[in-house]
C-alpha cells in the first residue's frame, strides 16, 4: 500500500507541475504546507489516541468507551475545523491579502480539504483500532491519490491551462470521497454492541495522552514543511515551485527508509521482548543495508542525468530542481547509512529520545534555514534541510548505542558484528 500510495502521489506532483508550470505548483504547494501546518492544532494527537483507546476498548469489550471515544473526538474535531474555517479568511485579510489573489483562492478552497482530512484520519484511525489495518490505511493510502489523479487527468482534457485552485478544488473531491468511503467502513465494521453503548467519556485523561501526540506529529509536520514555507516568504513562487518539485522526488527516493520502518517494527518489538539483542543488531545492520542501497539504486538515475529527466518529468521549468534533488537524496542515503534508530527506540520504550531528537533537528532547521536561503537561495535551503535530516538520524543513532548498546548503523556490518 505505501508503494501504491507513493507512486500515486508522485504522479499526482507530476501533473500537477505540467499543468501548472513552476509558479502555479509552488502556490498549490505554498498552500498545501500551510493546510498541513493548521491540521495540527486542528488533529493534535487526536487520530494517535483514538486508535489507542479504540483497541484497548475493543479488547476489554469496554463498548461504552469506545462509542465515548469516538464521540469526543469527532465534536473536538468539528470544533477546531469549525475554528479555521472562520480564522483562516480573517488572517489573510489582516494580512494584505486579497481574498480572490491565486494563493487566497487556493488556500481557502483548501480548507474544505482540511475539514475532510481530518476526519477521514479519525475513521480510519478508529478502522485500525479496531483491528482492520489495511481497509484502516486502504482508502487514505492508495484511493485518495489515485482519484486524485484520475480527477486531475479529466481537468486537463477540460481546460487549457490548469490553476491552482482547480487543481486544489480536484483535492478536495478526492478527500471528500475518502472520508466518506472511510465513513461507511467503520459503520459496517463497528461491532453492534457499540452502536448500542451509552458514550463515557474521560476527556481528561484523553486530553493529557493527545497533548504529547500532537507534539511529536506537530514538530514532524513542521520540519517536513518549513521550506516551502520560509520559500515561500523570502522568495517567489516560482522558486517553491522548483523546490516541491525536488521535495516530491526526495519522498519517493525515501521510499525504501519508509517501508524497512514499517516492516521491521513488529519484529523489533517482539525481539525486545525476548531480549535478544544480537539478532536486534543483525536486523539492524541489514535494515541500514537495505535503506541505503535502495535509496541509492531510486536517486542513481537523477545524479546521472538529473536535468534532462527533471524535464522529461515535469516541464523544462523544473530543470534546476537537478541539484536542490542530489543534495536531498544524499542526505537521505547518509541518513539511510545510520539505520532504523527511530524504530528501534520507539518499539524498545525509549521514544522520549525520537521526540528530544526531532525537536533538536526542528529547530536546527528553523535557525539555519533562513541564513542559508539568503547566502544560498535554493541550494541553501536544500543544505539546510539535509543538514536537519542528518542531525536528526545522528541522535537517534546515538541514543541506540547509549540505551541498547545496538550499533544499527550500515558500520556494524564493516565491524563484522553481524557476521557472527
Amino acid at each position: 500500500m505505501r508503494i501504491f500510495g507513493m507512486l500515486f502521489s508522485f504522479l499526482v506532483g507530476v501533473q500537477l507541475a505540467r499543468g501548472m508550470g513552476a509558479e502555479g505548483y509552488g502556490i498549490y504547494g505554498l498552500a498545501m504546507s500551510v493546510l498541513a501546518l493548521l491540521s495540527v492544532p486542528v488533529e493534535f494527537g487526536v487520530p494517535q489516541l483514538v486508535t489507542r483507546e479504540v483497541a484497548s476498548a475493543h479488547v476489554r469489550e469496554d463498548w461504552d468507551s469506545l462509542i465515548g471515544v469516538l464521540s469526543w473526538a469527532r465534536r473536538n474535531l468539528l470544533v477546531g475545523a469549525s475554528l479555521m474555517l472562520l480564522l483562516v479568511p480573517a488572517v489573510l485579510l489582516a494580512s494584505g491579502y486579497q481574498l480572490d489573489s491565486p494563493f487566497s483562492l487556493t488556500l481557502l478552497m483548501g480548507l474544505a480539504m482540511l475539514v475532510f482530512t481530518v476526519f477521514g484520519n479519525l475513521y480510519g484511525a478508529a478502522l485500525r483500532g479496531l483491528q482492520y489495518i489495511v481497509l484502516g490505511q486502504l482508502v487514505e493510502t492508495v484511493a485518495r491519490p489515485a482519484l486524485h489523479s484520475l480527477l486531475l487527468l479529466a481537468l486537463t482534457l477540460v481546460v487549457a491551462s490548469m490553476q491552482p485552485a482547480q487543481a486544489m478544488g480536484m483535492g478536495v473531491v478526492a478527500t471528500a470521497f475518502s472520508m466518506l468511503s472511510a465513513l461507511i467502513l467503520l459503520k459496517k465494521h463497528l461491532p453492534e454492541k457499540a452502536r448500542l453503548a451509552s458514550p463515557a467519556i474521560k476527556a481528561g485523561g484523553w486530553w493529557s495522552a493527545s497533548v504529547p501526540m500532537g507534539l511529536t506529529e506537530g514538530m514532524r509536520v513542521l520540519q517536513g514543511h518549513l521550506m516551502v514555507l520560509l520559500l515561500g516568504v523570502m522568495a517567489t513562487s516560482t522558486t517553491v515551485g522548483i523546490y516541491k518539485v525536488a521535495a516530491s522526488v526526495a519522498l519517493l527516493v525515501s521510499m525504501p527508509l519508509t517501508i524497512f520502518n514499517i516492516a521491521i517494527a513488529p519484529i523489533m518489538a517482539r525481539l525486545h521482548a525476548q531480549r535478544d539483542p544480537e539478532r536486534m543488531q543483525r536486523l539492524a545492520g541489514w535494515s541500514a543495508l537495505g535503506m541505503m542501497s535502495g535509496s541509492f539504486i531510486l536517486l542513481l538515475p537523477f545524479l546521472l542525468a538529473g536535468q534532462p529527466l527533471l524535464g522529461a518529468l515535469f516541464g523544462e521549468d523544473f530543470r534546476n530542481s537537478s541539484t536542490v534533488l542530489s543534495i536531498m537524496g544524499c542526505g537521505l542515503i547518509l541518513g539511510g547509512s545510520l539505520g532504523p534508530n527511530a524504530t528501534l527506540l520507539n518499539m524498545t520504550g525509549h521514544e522520549r529520545s525520537v521526540t528530544r531528537a526531532s525537536f533538536q533537528a526542528l529547530l536546527l532547521l528553523a535557525l539555519s534555514g533562513p541564513v542559508l536561503i539568503v547566502i544560498y537561495g535554493l541550494i541553501g535551503a536544500a543544505f539546510a534541510y539535509s543538514a536537519s535530516m542528518l542531525f536528526w538520524h545522528w541522535s537517534m543513532w546515538r541514543e541506540a548505542r547509549r540505551y541498547l548498546s545496538i550499533d544499527a548503523s550500515l558500520l556494524s556490518l564493516v565491524n563484522g558484528w553481524t557476521w557472527k
